[in-house]
């Protein structure tokens, strides 16, 4: 976190707004202005600015080698990536997970975003 800052890269953080299922993103610039959001999840306080960003990581519980996910059940990063898309954004998603979580073809929905890639401890999956 502070190696990004101290590149001078702009680091943002999901916020889950009320009656939401799309997340918002803010910049920050130290650990410091985080707050308790819902789910009890750290977020940047209220004075951060909101930005949209290039690159999203984001987390899986599980995926397979066509670029699908499971995340944690509640369809924001899908919905997000969905409107990002439909502005025509130019933006790149990355998940993280460990390399154990892969499955060969995973059962998706019409409403599931497909990644660009995947990073887990032994390779880069790119799906582009």
């Amino acid at each position: 976190n502070k190696a990004i800052i101290k590149m001078k890269k702009k680091l943002a953080f999901p916020i889950i707004q009320d009656n939401s299922r799309e997340l918002i993103f803010k910049s920050i610039n130290s650990d410091k202005n985080f707050k308790l959001g819902r789910f009890n999840i750290p977020e940047p306080g209220n004075d951060s600015m909101e930005i949209t960003p290039q690159i999203f990581f984001v987390p899986c519980l599980g995926f397979d080698l066509y670029g699908y996910r499971i995340g944690y059940g509640g369809g924001f990063y899908d919905k997000t990536f969905a409107k990002l898309k439909k502005l025509n954004l130019l933006f790149y998603t990355v998940g993280f997970a460990y390399d154990e979580q892969k499955e060969n073809k995973l059962p998706i929905e019409k409403f599931d975003y497909k990644l660009d890639f995947v990073l887990t401890e032994k390779h880069l999956y790119t799906f582009l």
